[in-house]
């Protein structure tokens, strides 16, 4: 998959029912042109809450969390501040390389044990 700055992607959630919006806000390219996919997600269904302002994803992680193309948009409000602070984070940009399932808690748990088998 080819992948571009203001598509609108879709995907199921892991364990509820609805689908999440991805769009992608950004792509960041380091060193050796790995490319770290920013976007941003929402329920379909809407409700602010729930929404991820800005999440950054290896672009195979992304890729394994998407689904459908649904066209083009803008990320939700919120993304291009969190991008720049992103961006200016001296720890370095930091990326998940695991797949959205539709909750934020799973996805850190699921990278920190990425993480730990790594080492």
């Amino acid at each position: 998959m080819t992948f571009a700055v203001g598509q609108c992607w879709a995907t199921q959630a892991g364990t509820g029912p609805g689908r999440w919006l991805v769009t992608i806000g950004a792509i960041a390219v380091f060193e050796g042109g790995q490319r770290i996919i920013c976007c941003s997600v929402e329920p379909e269904t809407g409700g602010a809450a729930d929404a991820i302002a800005f999440l950054p994803l290896s672009e195979d992680a992304f890729a394994a969390s998407v689904g459908t193309r649904l066209g083009d948009r803008e990320p939700i409000a919120g993304f291009a501040r969190q991008l720049a602070e992103w961006q200016s984070d001296p720890r370095g940009g930091r990326y998940f390389t695991v797949a959205f399932d539709g909750s934020l808690d799973r996805m850190i748990a699921r990278q920190m044990a990425a993480i730990v088998e790594q080492s």
